[in-house]
């Protein structure tokens, strides 16, 4: 078997081929669209028919050559001398693929890319359907008869058919490689019958796989082809005439010929070009054939088959044989004179070893035990004094690989045209060719910049783009140092433009961009610093190797290798920086990044919340809770995606619109920058299980919107509209746990209506929670709620007085130091120039500033209704009434006492989903009833009924009993916290028949703090209105 001569045919790709006419004429199609009739591999002015965009199949009968084309969907007819004769069969649904017909060309079968296979009768054009197969159809072969069908799949399957019954006799699967279409499979698998149609050979991997009819389509025989190389696999087959051997070819240009029924191999011969075998076809009267290549060429192959050149193979090889044995026996002979030779006795008597009684080696007759390799982890040497000591050598140490650093969001290095940016502000294409090298800058939303298209003559390699600069860079190498190139666009400056030179044998590793900055990693494992401007501003060391680092407005992420990984993982840590005036690291050590098992680092960036966020090469997107520095998975793009090789090329996260944008890409992992690939969105989902049923789904929905709740309220920068998208988020997130609540108590799940209700945000949710379980008459579940509840307040209120005692120590040491006798009190002063006025012209207490009290607009004005003042402008102290004045309590617990002022933004930083209501409907405090007297509290009240014990002026009295109750013990000033009015000598009888005649009036009154649990918890179901 010899390679007679190889001539190119087509442009580069799958090449189908056919012999015609007793094999006078041979015909191929190739991906350039033209049908082509030769004469002999030594043909230069063949015939040659344009019969579509890209030729697809081909297969001949005596009168007809059938054709598949791509973007015809149809099976076309060709005369032998190329003249059309129209469409054959019907109209498919996708292009025919595969084809295979009978010499008399009665019978024409096409396998076609909607995984279907079409066997068609061209006398009537009467079709027969079969389906099975999960991918295109790679290749179909139809046995002597017509009765039986095989074909080949991207799926990895291999599938025989009955055509009568419409259905698969025996099934082969992964058979090859799975692809999701036909010019991305590795392997034609070109399978076909003998002459007889008994025998059917399939490739698959390195072996030839013979099904016979007699068995059922069962395996018969198999060959294992010897010498092929490491991920050389079989592609394509076919049989001699008689058959009594098979040709198959390889996907490393390896011919092979093999006896049939032996299975031995005759030869391999190489085809003398490294590409696919794509089509075989033995010629129908010669021991010769044609082959083709996935490079476009197609050749002539000579000698085969015939049982003389069988013969004359096996003596050849022989011979070869004994030649090879003569020249071992002079090598290794036993003469000690020959230079050239060395003796084997004498090596093997010298180690120990011996020849038994059946001329087998063994180690010595002494007993001692066989030595041990030096591969092993132990072994026996002989140290000092002849002595044996035993040496442990470690194992070999397992091969683990380094991810190589890489930009976020760009193509891979080597192509022409590719990607160096593709993130949420805009694209940037690279053109690197003879005639050009430029680079296109185009942004999402042109408000913010037009398109650029810019000169790229430095061969920058990398870039980051951000929507106030633009960053490339070249890497360098060990003469030249990395180059940075920064374009400030958003400048007002006439020379936008600035770069520097990195110094030698420092390159350049990664580059990042944010609105005022530039960052770059090197070589030398330092992160250097630039203003947008082009002033350097700081040098600091990364932990390791860079992997990538990506840049938004002042955020800078940096992910590093932290050490030697596990076999089959990454050591990745990241570190958060903050860019400001200053790099301040937000994480105060490096913390590890997590990643799927066997998989690596894709992509990183920021969403719109300028959360951190990642993506492996697995499919599962996670996002950075800043707070706890927990990873939190929020998607896995491979549940989107319907072929396994499909990959979703990620483009942004959104945390507030809950999306991943995103783009599909078939069959690859990055998409082609023409045409413009669009995006699409992904919905952000927490992988929780069981996520079918009504519990399921609640569930993941409810984590969902608390994550995304979570993650905006963690935006250090909110916009305005935030403040809106946050409410939405909580009031869907409260809807989403009633929806929990309610479906437990529907179930009789007490105990989870309870951990239910524990997620609940604030009182007034718990509420409603409550009325629910009383109108369920789940007595039991509404106490344990109403105590929740309590309990939930009770923290409310104990956290609000934290803050609030957090903020008035500092007001309190001023008050001592204000009242000290050696100082001119100004709130004194004040206090008695307005007792020296009039009491109708006294004005009316004004709180602290900045205070927006809730007032009742039917509410009685008592004394004279003196108008409301407001402080001055530019006023740095307001100073509060000394004397009692009508005060009302606040509803969100908000203290009105002397000298405390409120904490502004407490109300918005605390304003409920809903309108709060008080849990337990108070009495109003406070309030003067119809003039007879006033409702104090506090001092207020300590000093009007204690004012008779105090000598002096009134200045001095109010002095001295500020500094007696200063003194008092907390159990004493918890007697004046309840307001009531002022008690003097004998007023008790008439405060007691008071309170009594308000009773009998049924006015409702506050519940006491002693009153029982029952009372209580009555308040909490069916109080608040």
């Amino acid at each position: 078997m010899s390679i007679a001569a190889t001539r190119f045919a087509h442009t580069e790709g799958r090449v189908g081929l056919a012999y015609g006419k007793e094999g006078e004429k041979m015909v191929t199609i190739g991906t350039d669209g033209e049908l082509r009739v030769w004469a002999g591999v030594d043909d230069d002015d063949c015939e040659s028919f344009l019969v579509g965009d890209e030729g697809l199949a081909v297969c001949v009968s005596e009168k007809k050559i059938f054709v598949g084309s791509s973007s015809t969907n149809v099976l076309s007819g060709y005369s032998w001398e190329l003249d059309s004769e129209g469409v054959v069969g019907p109209r498919f649904t996708s292009d025919v693929t595969a084809l295979s017909c009978m010499q008399s060309g009665e019978v024409v079968v096409a396998g076609c890319g909607d995984f279907s296979v079409n066997v068609i009768k061209t006398s009537d054009f009467s079709s027969t359907k079969l389906t099975g197969h999960s991918a295109p159809v790679l290749s179909v072969a139809l046995a002597r008869g017509g009765e039986v069908v095989a074909s080949s799949s991207c799926d990895g399957s291999v599938k025989v058919w009955s055509v009568e019954a419409k259905s698969a006799l025996k099934t082969l699967s992964s058979v090859l490689p799975k692809s999701n279409d036909v010019p991305n499979s590795p392997s034609t698998c070109s399978i076909s019958f003998s002459k007889c149609g008994k025998w059917l050979a399939v490739p698959t991997e390195q072996k030839v796989v013979v099904l016979g009819r007699a068995e059922k389509w069962e395996q018969a025989k198999e060959v294992r082809i010897a010498g092929l190389g490491a991920g050389e696999m079989v592609t394509t087959t076919d049989w001699d005439s008689e058959g009594e051997h098979i040709l198959a070819g390889t996907n490393k240009g390896n011919l092979c010929l093999v006896s049939f029924p032996t299975m031995a191999l005759v030869s391999t011969v190489h085809s003398g070009r490294k590409h696919n075998i794509c089509g075989l076809v033995w010629h129908p009267t010669k021991n010769e054939a044609i082959f083709a290549d996935m490079g476009g060429h197609w050749g002539l192959i000579e000698e085969l088959g015939g049982s003389g050149s069988e013969k004359s193979a096996v003596e050849e090889t022989a011979k070869a044989s004994n030649e090879d044995v003569e020249d071992m026996e002079a090598l290794f002979n036993d003469d000690d004179d020959d230079e050239n030779s060395f003796s084997i006795a004498k090596t093997v008597a010298e180690t120990g070893y011996v020849k038994d009684d059946e001329g087998n080696l063994a180690y010595g007759s002494g007993g001692k035990p066989r030595p041990d390799s030096a591969l092993s982890m132990a072994s026996t040497v002989e140290g000092e004094g002849k002595r044996e000591r035993e040496v442990y050598r470690p194992p070999p140490p397992a091969k683990v690989r380094l991810q190589p650093a890489f930009q976020s969001g760009a193509s891979p290095a080597g192509l022409s045209n590719r990607f160096l940016v593709y993130n949420g502000v805009g694209i940037i294409k690279s053109h690197d060719s003879d005639q050009e090298n430029s680079l296109d800058v185009e942004f999402h939303d042109i408000a913010v910049h037009h398109a650029l298209h810019l000169s790229n003559s430095e061969g920058a390699t990398m870039a980051a783009l951000s929507r106030k600069v633009l960053a490339t860079a070249t890497m360098g190498d060990d003469v030249v140092g990395g180059k940075l190139m920064v374009n400030y666009f958003s400048s007002g400056d006439v020379n936008k433009e600035w770069s520097i030179v990195l110094e030698e044998e420092e390159e350049i590793r990664g580059v990042a961009a944010g609105d005022k900055w530039v960052a770059v990693v090197t070589s030398k494992n330092h992160l250097r610093m630039f203003t947008a401007g082009g002033l350097q501003r700081e040098v600091v060391m990364v932990l390791g190797p860079l992997v990538t680092m990506v840049g938004e407005g002042d955020r800078l992420l940096v992910v590093t290798h932290a050490g030697h990984p596990l076999p089959g993982q990454q050591s990745l840590v990241y570190t958060l920086y903050s860019v400001t005036t200053a790099l301040k690291p937000l994480n105060t050590s490096p913390l590890p990044l997590p990643l799927c098992p066997d998989s690596d680092l894709y992509w990183a960036g920021f969403s719109d919340t300028l959360t951190p966020c990642t993506a492996d090469t697995a499919g599962w997107v996670r996002a950075l809770d800043q707070t706890t520095n927990l990873w939190h998975p929020v998607i896995n793009t491979r549940d989107h995606v319907r072929g396994k090789s499909d990959f979703h090329y990620i483009m942004s996260v959104s945390h507030t619109e809950s999306v991943l944008r995103g783009v599909l890409c078939k069959g690859a992992k990055y998409p082609p920058t023409i045409p413009r690939p669009l995006p699409t969105a992904l919905p952000l989902e927490v992988p929780l299980t069981a996520t079918s049923t009504e519990k399921g789904g609640l569930e993941q929905t409810c984590l969902n919107l608390a994550l995304q709740a979570k993650f905006i309220s963690a935006n250090p920068d909110p916009a305005d509209e935030m403040e809106e998208i946050m409410d939405t988020v909580k009031h869907s997130e409260v809807e989403c746990i009633m929806k929990l609540f309610a479906l437990a108590c529907k179930s009789d799940h007490e105990s989870r209506a309870v951990e239910v209700a524990s997620l609940m945000p604030n009182v007034e949710t718990l509420q409603l929670a409550i009325k629910y379980a009383a109108k369920l008459r789940r007595v039991g579940l509404a106490n344990k709620l109403g105590q929740l509840a309590m309990d939930l307040q009770e923290q409310q209120e104990k956290e609000e007085e934290e803050r609030q005692a957090g903020g008035h120590v500092e007001d309190e040491d001023e008050s001592q130091d204000m009242f000290a006798p050696t100082q001119e009190n100004p709130l004194l002063a004040a206090a008695a120039k307005r007792d020296s006025l009039p009491k109708a012209a006294q004005p009316v207490n004004v709180s602290t500033q900045g205070r927006h009290e809730n007032r009742n607009p039917f509410a009685k004005r008592v004394g004279g209704g003196a108008n409301v003042g407001s402080p001055s402008q530019g006023q740095g102290i307001v100073f509060d009434g000394l004397e009692a004045e009508k005060t009302k309590s606040s509803p969100t617990g908000e203290r009105t006492g002397f000298g405390q002022r409120r904490v502004m933004g407490m109300e918005k930083a605390k304003r409920p989903l809903v309108a709060k209501k008080p849990l337990i409907v108070k009495e109003k405090e406070n309030m003067e009833e119809n003039g007879q007297g006033e409702m104090l509290k506090g001092f207020q009240l300590y000093l009007a009924e204690n004012r008779d014990s105090f000598s002096g002026e009134q200045d001095k009295v109010q002095e001295v009993a500020l500094t007696q109750w200063k003194g008092m013990d907390k159990e004493l000033k918890d007697k004046y916290k309840e307001a009531r009015k002022p008690v003097k000598g004998g007023d008790g009888g008439k405060r007691k028949r008071s309170q009594d005649e308000e009773d009998g009036e049924g006015k409702k009154l506050k519940p006491s703090t002693t009153g029982s649990t029952k009372q209580k918890l009555a308040g909490f179901a069916f109080g608040g209105n």
